[in-house]
């Protein structure tokens, strides 16, 4: 009897101490410490990007993290990239996907979404990491009092409101820097591309005043404040030679309508979010071209710090012999058609894209038809038909880019074609992901840059990306 009663107490005590390490386990992973970043990065007036950063704080694990709040006003989440949410009514819960659904201790991990609200964007208060309310820290870019520089006066008709050109040129973005106000790559060639340098500067909040000075034949730096609705719809305001268009703050919109340049060169574009010429009667884009930015015959040309969505079809579609271009640090999400350079016979493009983001797109993102053309630390994320591909005569390099969450990541469509992909990492997709045509061209030949570590890419692109209050002229 004492035997079986020891028994039975050694087995409830054993049972016991299991219990209590149980319980001090989970406790321990559901008491880990964590601090949330929610940033607005870009905010159109109904509709908003939004990067949320989890930190874990504490010396273990943060594993199946799940990040909960409850909006404040009627915000509706759209598309979520790098997390799984479900959304009921005003309250929100995210969970990692299998690959970053553990932070090690000191570590982080990011997860992004747009929003469609009206009203009011305001932040929630509290922000919960796996049932604990988490830290909340204000990101370090939202400094609003950088937002307008102290020169800057409305724009009238009156010749007197036009200012000399006093550029800033104190750009302070990721460290791998866009160069201050001098682009990267191609189109710092053939005399570099300067835009407005040297003429007077002027501030824009209609269109009115849009189409005068874009559109003028003298060099102007035009700065965009507010938003501009564009009218018709679609409707691609002229850009002319020797301008810079550049966006106030972080906030500035061409709605409604894009850029065009046709037959120009030395102009830059930046700073800007260009969105919402999609037409609802033709939602594949089949029968419009109404794009965000549009291109043919011109040279010299620098698009940079950009986000452009939701256009009747491509974000940038780029045609005709145009030449010596850069695109850097921009933003693309949620369009069917992404970035295109060529569909027409007379393509002899010479082409730099470097550390954009390209996000819920379907495809051509980007399509390179014809000439050499180096794309280097650009991230794709949530691709449902193809990525980069090479057509034509195409002699495409890819150097430290990352795929995640994309269908045919990169191909060359023609047997002519040259893609060279190196150094570059694919997660969680499917499909054609080969190079062709051996070597593509050595940059190094016509100009110097610097190639980040392709595992840093996506933090580095998603920081740094898009519009930001530090670009001023």
């Amino acid at each position: 009897m004492k035997k079986v009663l020891s028994k039975k107490i050694l087995s409830s005590i054993t049972l016991i101490a299991v219990v209590i390490t149980l319980t001090a386990i989970f406790i321990t992973n559901i008491n880990a410490a964590a601090t949330v970043s929610y940033d607005i990065s870009n905010d159109w007036g109904g509709g908003a990007v939004v990067n949320v950063t989890v930190q874990n704080t504490s010396s273990t694990p943060l594993s199946d993290w799940t990040v909960v709040w409850t909006f404040p006003g009627n915000q509706k989440i759209s598309s979520m990239w790098n997390g799984e949410y479900t959304q009921n009514g005003s309250n929100v819960s995210v969970k990692g996907l299998e690959w970053n659904s553990t932070i090690q201790p000191n570590n982080s991990t990011s997860f992004g979404f747009q929003v469609t609200y009206s009203g009011s964007n305001s932040k929630p208060s509290d922000i919960s990491v796996n049932g604990q309310v988490a830290k909340t820290e204000q990101p370090a870019t939202e400094q609003p009092a950088t937002e307008q520089p102290v020169t800057e006066q409305p724009v009238t008709e009156q010749p007197v409101t036009e200012q000399p050109n006093t550029p800033q040129n104190t750009p302070q973005d990721a460290q791998v820097a866009d160069n201050g106000d001098k682009p990267i790559g191609f189109a710092s060639l053939n005399g570099g591309t300067t835009g407005g340098k040297g003429g007077k500067v002027v501030t824009v909040t209609n269109q009115s005043d849009l189409e005068k000075y874009a559109g003028a034949s003298e060099p102007y730096i035009v700065k965009v404040k507010g938003t501009i609705t564009i009218s018709p719809l679609g409707h691609e305001v002229n850009v002319n030679s020797n301008k810079t268009i550049v966006g106030v703050g972080s906030d500035a919109t061409i709605k409604e309508g894009g850029l065009g340049v046709f037959s120009k060169k030395n102009v830059i574009i930046r700073n800007l979010t260009i969105r919402d010429s999609f037409l609802e009667s033709d939602p594949e884009g089949d029968n419009n071209d109404y794009d965000g930015i549009q291109v043919d015959t011109s040279n010299n040309i620098w698009i940079d710090h950009c986000l452009i969505t939701h256009c009747g079809d491509g974000v940038l579609d780029v045609r005709k012999n145009t030449s010596f271009m850069t695109v850097s640090w921009c933003t693309f999400v949620n369009n069917k058609r992404g970035p295109t350079f060529g569909w027409t016979d007379n393509t002899d493009f010479k082409v730099t894209m470097h550390h954009n983001w390209i996000k819920d797109m379907v495809m051509r993102n980007p399509v390179f038809d014809q000439g050499i053309g180096h794309f280097y630390n650009n991230l794709s994320e949530n691709i449902s038909k193809f990525g980069h591909q090479a057509r034509g005569n195409a002699r495409m390099l890819v150097e430290n880019s990352y795929w995640d969450n994309v269908v045919n990541p990169y191909a060359a469509r023609d047997s002519n074609s040259i893609i060279e992909v190196r150094g570059s990492i694919v997660k969680n997709s499917s499909g054609n992901q080969k190079s062709q045509g051996g070597t593509a061209f050595d940059p190094n030949s016509y100009y110097s840059y610097k190639l980040d570590a392709t595992e840093d890419v996506p933090n580095i692109v998603k920081s740094n990306a898009g519009p930001n209050t530090s670009i001023q002229y």
